[in-house]
């Protein structure tokens, strides 16, 4: 296996209870979850106290109007967001072209 996550608090988004256990990944897939406590990895993580998900979903975001400048959303992946829905308000400035997108980041008040 390429990762063990070990010792976490599994919430898997179906609905069930959330629960200790440890997962097996091996490239981008989840091979096997479990209790694998003799489990070698080439990395090992100990998720002892923490949450282990595969990522949360915001339906309903206003990143449209940050993502211009922050491309990379690091403050969604920092909190675990891997999806989100935005635009749904019907005032997303997307698509700007390339001669409106710094117009409208400055007007957003952003200095790049």
């Amino acid at each position: 296996m390429d990762i063990v996550i070990k010792n976490g608090f599994l919430i898997d988004g179906s609905g069930a209870p959330g629960r200790k256990a440890d997962l097996l990944i091996e490239g981008n897939t989840i091979k096997d979850i479990g209790n694998f406590a003799d489990v070698t990895a080439e990395t090992v993580i100990d998720a002892k106290g923490k949450a282990v998900s595969p990522g949360f979903i915001d339906m309903h975001s206003h990143a449209d109007f940050s993502l211009p400048f922050a491309p990379y959303a690091e403050s969604l992946t920092y909190q675990g967001v891997t999806t989100l829905v935005s635009g749904q308000c019907g005032a997303s400035p997307v698509p700007l072209s390339p001669l409106s997108k710094p117009e409208f980041i400055q007007g957003l008040g952003e200095n790049k």
